[in-house]
C-alpha cells in the first residue's frame, strides 16, 4: 500500500456511524448499512472520539449489514486479489472468552461471519477474545482461514485505531493497533470474492 497517498485516494466507503436509528450512511460512497439484531435490540448511539458513535453488544447479536454488491455508484465492497485497507476506531468495554468456532469479536467483515457460522467469508477484521489482540483473517475460497494477529492488546475502555491491509504485490497481510508496527504475515493465495454481505 502507498503510505504517502491522501486518505481519500481510491477510498470506497467511509461510515461515521453518527446516526442513532435507521441506515448508517456512507459519507463517501453509496454503501449504506442497515442495522440488524437477532433479538431486536439494535445498535445504539453513544459518545464517540469525535461526535457520536454506535454501540454494538454481542449479547444482542447486533450489527450493520449491506447486501452483496458487485457494481454500484459508490464502489463495491468485494476485494479479490487486490491491495485494500480497512480501518476502524473501536472502544471495547470488555472481552468475553468465547467458545469455538467464533472466539472473536467481529469489527467488520465481508461474508458470512455472523453467529456461529464462518462460512463464505472473504475477510474479517476482529479482536481475538482470548488475548484481546486485533487480527485480520482472509480466505482464498470462502472457508479456509489465514490470519495475522497484531500481538498488541486492544485496551478496554480506550479508543484505538485498528488498521489491516492486504498487499497483493508483496503477498502480505498486516494488522496494527494505533501507531504500532503491527504484525505482517506472508499470504500468497489471494482473496476470492465470495458473495454474502
Amino acid at each position: 500500500p502507498n503510505t504517502n497517498s491522501d486518505l481519500t485516494t481510491n477510498l470506497i466507503s467511509h461510515w461515521r456511524l453518527e446516526e442513532s436509528t435507521g441506515f448508517r450512511y456512507d459519507s463517501w460512497g453509496e454503501n449504506h448499512l442497515a442495522p440488524y439484531a437477532a433479538n431486536g435490540v439494535l445498535p445504539s448511539i453513544t459518545d464517540g472520539l469525535i461526535g457520536s458513535a454506535n454501540t454494538f453488544r454481542s449479547a444482542n447479536s447486533s450489527y450493520l449489514t449491506i447486501s452483496n454488491n458487485t457494481v454500484n455508484n459508490g464502489g463495491n465492497l468485494n476485494t479479490g486479489d487486490i491491495d485494500f485497507t480497512i480501518s476502524a476506531w473501536v472502544r471495547p468495554t470488555a472481552f468475553a472468552v468465547r467458545s469455538s468456532p467464533l472466539s472473536i469479536a467481529v469489527i467488520a467483515s465481508k461474508g458470512g461471519i455472523r453467529g456461529n457460522s464462518q462460512n463464505t467469508f472473504e475477510w474479517v477484521l476482529s479482536i481475538f477474545s482470548a488475548t484481546s489482540q486485533s487480527q485480520i483473517q482472509v480466505s482464498p475460497n470462502g472457508t479456509d482461514k489465514y490470519f495475522a494477529r497484531s500481538g498488541v492488546v486492544v485496551p478496554p475502555g480506550q479508543w484505538s485505531m485498528i488498521t489491516a491491509f492486504h498487499d497483493a504485490a508483496n503477498n502480505e497481510i498486516n494488522v496494527r493497533v494505533n501507531a504500532n508496527t503491527g504484525f505482517t504475515a506472508s499470504y500468497s493465495l489471494g482473496l476470492s470474492p465470495t458473495g454474502g454481505s
